[in-house]
Order: structure tokens, then sequence, then C-alpha cells
């Protein structure tokens, strides 16, 4: 679900989007750092429930304001982990 997945990168996530193709979405998690979304009806790919995918981001300081747990599913049972 492509949708929900651009809805969790801007709402939760706050990363921006910086480039948009109708069916692939690219956003920018951090100066170099770059992630795409793709809908899996045009992608290479088919979605598969085995083919789970894990993301982890470290962070070099607290971010203020931020209400993030340690680790948490996103959309399409995407693990999120966030280390120090």
């Amino acid at each position: 679900d492509l949708l929900a997945q651009q809805n969790f990168y801007d709402e939760v996530m706050g990363f921006q989007m910086v480039a948009d193709q109708g069916w692939t979405k690219i956003y920018q998690t951090s100066l170099s750092g770059f992630i795409g979304l793709v809908d899996e009806r045009r992608g290479m790919e088919d979605y598969a429930d085995q083919k789970g995918v894990k993301l982890e981001w470290r962070i070099k300081e607290e971010i203020e304001g931020a209400n993030l747990k340690s680790s948490f599913f996103g959309p399409e049972k995407y693990q999120f982990v966030f280390k120090k």
C-alpha cells in the first residue's frame, strides 16, 4: 500500500519527499541518505511476507520533542530501529 507508506514517511518520520514519479517516492533521510518507496504493481519484485525489511538509524544525540521508541513496526511489516 504505497499511500500508507507515503503517509508514514511524511507524517510519522517527517522525511522530505525529494522525488515523486507517481509509482515511486524518494525521501531524503539524511544529508547523504535516501530511501525509495515503490508501488509493487509496477516495481520489479512482488510483495512477499517472508521478505521483511528492517531499517535502522543511528542517532548521535537526543532529538528534542521526538516521541520515538527504540523500535516499532510501520506499514507493510517494516521494522524500524533507533540506536544511539
